[in-house]
């Protein structure tokens, strides 16, 4: 994930917390002077905090996403410790042992035909 993108998700959370402190504040007033809250104030903490939750469900998916693309498959978690390099010389010696047992079969049944 870039830093621009953070930047983004970061101002708007930013903006959201104030609209939340907002809207707690008005709850807070609403409370102190008639003991009730009207509607459209708790219409209006609904609001902010299902922006939020979209938010953070965003950033999580974003993050997740970026942080997924750059995890190998846990199949590979016991060549980890081996440089790019020797993971590619590992999966390469792997790749053509399997091919050569596939083609081993293949030549067998090739042989006993002849018989």
């Amino acid at each position: 994930m870039n830093t621009q993108r953070l930047a983004e998700h970061d101002q708007c959370l930013a903006a959201n917390t104030s609209a939340l402190h907002g809207a707690i504040r008005a709850i807070w007033l609403e409370l102190g002077s008639s003991g009730t809250i009207s509607e459209d104030t708790v219409l209006s903490f609904q609001r902010i905090l299902a922006t939020m939750r979209r938010q953070l469900d965003r950033l999580q998916r974003e993050v997740e996403a970026t942080a997924g693309s750059q995890h190998e498959p846990l199949c590979l978690t016991p060549i980890a410790h081996l440089t790019p390099q020797e993971k590619r010389d590992v999966l390469q010696a792997l790749y053509e042992h399997f091919c050569e047992q596939e083609d081993q079969p293949a030549r067998a049944s090739k042989n006993t035909r002849g018989c």
